[in-house]
């Protein structure tokens, strides 16, 4: 898949994200856990599988699939020759691209997507879940911008919660590929110096994402319990 920083860093900053739930207390990663696996889960095979619908003819590789496409397009592109409805049927069908561009045009409000931050926040944490790279880096850079925010404020328990956020989903996003995501990592700690158990904090998190292959895990948020 492409990545277009110039673009999800944008969207980034637009999206007003508003993170709601506190995860529960769970099992420490161990550092094979938190980056053992070189690809997310695919909530899109998951859903294939549980529906147990299947290509009959033609074999998969075969078949006529324009959303194959989708992964080297910009957004420009994809919404002007798919269109917001046709991206939104492929975002329902947990298609990363696609979710990752209906987040996308409900930050600018694109022909047939209202503008709504609401809207975006959930589809850019869907795309992150369900595999979207950018949407990944994406929110780990927003987290990381609140933490800087909080940690102008003198807000310690705010510091600690985004700034595991920002750390869990920059490690993912980094751990599949992602260069830019790499980068604001070590942006990230070199302004904040996290401690050890925040950082411990965040592996348990991107552990347990990477462990999660349940539909309850599609919109997944990681966060933690707020305080030092």
């Amino acid at each position: 898949m492409n990545r277009h920083p110039g673009l999800l860093l944008s969207a980034a900053a637009l999206a007003v994200m508003v993170l709601l739930s506190a995860c529960g207390k769970q099992a420490e990663a161990t550092a094979d856990e938190v980056f053992a696996a070189s690809r997310p889960f695919d909530a899109a095979d998951a859903a294939h599988s549980a529906t147990g619908s299947e290509l009959i003819g033609a074999e998969p590789a075969l078949a006529p699939n324009p959303r194959r496409e989708l992964g080297q397009m910009s957004f420009q592109q994809a919404i002007e020759r798919f269109g917001y409805p046709k991206l939104r049927r492929w975002a329902d069908e947990l298609d990363p691209n696609a979710a990752l561009f209906v987040a996308i045009a409900h930050i600018r409000g694109a022909t047939g997507a209202l503008r709504n931050d609401a809207q975006a926040e959930a589809w850019l944490l869907r795309a992150a879940n369900i595999g979207a790279v950018e949407a990944q880096d994406a929110l780990g850079l927003w987290s990381y911008r609140e933490a800087l925010s909080a940690l102008a404020v003198r807000d310690p328990a705010r510091v600690t919660r985004m700034t595991v956020r920002a750390y869990a989903w920059l490690s993912l996003a980094q751990a599949h590929g992602s260069a830019e995501a790499g980068q604001h990592l070590r942006e990230m700690l070199r302004g904040l110096r996290p401690g050890d158990k925040v950082v411990r904090l965040a592996q348990t998190q991107a552990a347990a994402w990477r462990r999660c292959a349940a539909q309850s895990c599609w919109d997944r948020e990681l966060d933690s319990p707020a305080g030092p």
